[in-house]
């Protein structure tokens, strides 16, 4: 599962100014000319898969957008067997815990959908959330700007945990057993809390993670420990309960199996098998992978979405089915595997 090494050292890293605070669904950010030996592909990946004017791409490295998108739709293994429409103006978060009971975020609100599709509670929020967590104990995690609000079963806000500071900007919480994971995408860290709400350290990269935009998702498993997707590096990896880094996976690459652009997956989910579901932009797509992180097919291709597709939030159900937040059709889409079809 370990990436190749000389992959590694050739993966983009640019100068960045960030433009605060991120628009409702993208960030904006500029790129200084200082890039590694992988300025090409990021160059191409900017300019949606055709080299900038004047610049010296060369050829190797364009792409036609169209062969890439049935590229990624030739593989799909799943079926699309609902939506479920949400009350949202400009909806940002999905999350589902083991209670079966499904979250979803936008215009200062939270709400909870049950198995049946019918909504639960709808709780208003003191401001706009940024993420969602559904904990074990059955409460929902609000990730908020710069601090993390406990919402209790009924929808009921009744905590809000120490702010990360002024430059923070959560774009993950990740709760699990023992521990809860905060994805900071500002300081591109990542906290780690008890339940309590104690703040008890981050996590410890052998490099600065690189999170070029707010786009910086975490997963708790099972074991106690936590997934990040590392998104300027185009990989996941994971940590232990310590908060060091084990293992990881993922490759840079335009075709379904790699993670194409700047900066990939932009939000992940983990499987009941253990296995993991993905979302990119750029090319908006959503993929499976198996749990030694090998390619597994495509759930849903970039022809399934508007061109201009941004978010894609995921959350698994315990059946396995995926589900899709689609920001511009306001709704949840909910996707199950095809009979016969293998992980």
């Amino acid at each position: 599962m370990e990436t190749d090494p000389k992959i590694a050292a050739s993966l983009p890293v640019a100068e960045r100014v960030s433009v605060w605070p991120p628009k409702p669904h993208g960030f904006g950010y500029i790129f200084s000319s200082r890039f590694r030996a992988c300025a090409p592909l990021a160059l191409v990946a900017l300019w949606g898969c055709e080299p900038p004017p004047g610049s010296d791409v060369p050829k190797s490295y364009t792409y036609d957008i169209a062969k890439l998108r049935e590229a990624s739709d030739a593989h799909a293994g799943w079926t699309e067997t609902g939506t479920l429409p949400l009350p949202f103006r400009a909806p940002r978060a999905l999350a589902t815990g083991s209670d079966g009971i499904i979250r979803a975020a936008g215009d200062r609100a939270v709400v909870a959908i049950g198995p049946e599709g019918k909504q639960i509670w709808r709780a208003t929020l003191p401001e706009e959330p940024m993420c969602l967590g559904a904990g074990p104990d059955g409460r929902t995690y609000v990730g908020f700007r710069h601090h993390v609000g406990i919402l209790d079963p009924a929808g009921t806000l009744v905590g809000e945990w120490v702010s990360l500071g002024e430059n923070a900007v959560i774009t993950s919480v990740a709760p699990g057993p023992a521990r809860v994971w905060v994805a900071d995408a500002g300081a591109r860290k990542v906290a780690i809390f008890e339940p309590s709400g104690k703040l008890v350290g981050y996590l410890q990269p052998p490099e600065p993670f690189v999170a070029p935009s707010p786009f910086f998702d975490a997963a708790a498993d099972t074991s106690g420990g936590v997934w990040v997707a590392n998104p300027g590096c185009l990989r996941v990896e994971h940590y232990s309960a310590e908060g060091r880094r084990t293992t990881h996976w993922g490759r840079p690459s335009m075709e379904p199996p790699g993670f194409a652009g700047c900066c990939n997956p932009i939000h992940m989910a983990l499987l009941p098998d253990g296995g993991f579901a993905t979302s990119e932009k750029g090319i908006p797509r959503v993929k499976t992978y198996r749990a030694d992180g090998s390619f597994a097919g495509v759930v849903a291709g970039p022809g399934m979405f508007a061109e201009d597709a941004q978010g894609l939030d995921l959350a698994a159900r315990s059946s396995g089915d995926i589900l899709i937040l689609d920001c511009e059709r306001r709704a949840i889409r909910i996707f199950k595997r095809q009979e016969g079809r293998g992980p």
